[in-house]
């Protein structure tokens, strides 16, 4: 089912051979996420306590790797729409980075996937409504502060990656 999703630069790991992104661990799959939403900041510690094979990285995007990650994607960091997934070098965003990531996690989780048989156009419509009021849905809330012990491992070092 997930066959339906395809990644945003068709091109594995494109972003090695941009001198603007600084090397990172890439080989497990990082989820870019908006370290200040409510939202985002709830998943991240979602996936790091579902995280039974430490297979995810976390990184906030107002971070200097986030930022330079995102900027090679075409994605804007301070917009409502800045999440990113990458899983095996390609690049997910929006709905489909959820569904893809939940599809990793396994378990009861995968009914995410059923999210595939809804056109392209509307599964994105959905996730920028979402994206644009998550902030008064969810409120602010900084992923970086108090992180627990899950999240804490799963965090890039945000400072060696200033870019």
């Amino acid at each position: 089912m997930l066959s339906r999703i395809a990644p945003q630069n068709t091109v594995p790991f494109s972003h090695r051979q941009d001198a603007g992104v600084p090397s990172f661990p890439d080989q497990q799959c990082v989820v870019f996420v908006d370290g200040m939403c409510g939202a985002c900041s709830a998943m991240a510690r979602w996936i790091a306590a579902r995280d039974r094979g430490q297979e995810f990285l976390i990184c906030p995007v107002q971070s200097g790797l986030g930022r330079c990650v995102l900027n090679h994607y075409g994605i804007d960091a301070d917009a409502p729409d800045s999440w990113l997934y990458l899983e095996q070098g390609n690049a997910y965003t929006g709905l489909d980075a959820l569904i893809k990531i939940t599809a990793r996690i396994g378990g009861v989780y995968q009914i995410m996937s059923l999210f595939c048989l809804l056109p392209v156009t509307l599964r994105k419509q959905i996730y920028q409504w979402i994206a644009r009021n998550r902030y008064r849905f969810f409120g602010r809330k900084n992923i970086c502060t108090m992180p627990d012990a899950a999240l804490k491992i799963r965090l890039l070092d945000v400072d060696d990656f200033s870019g």
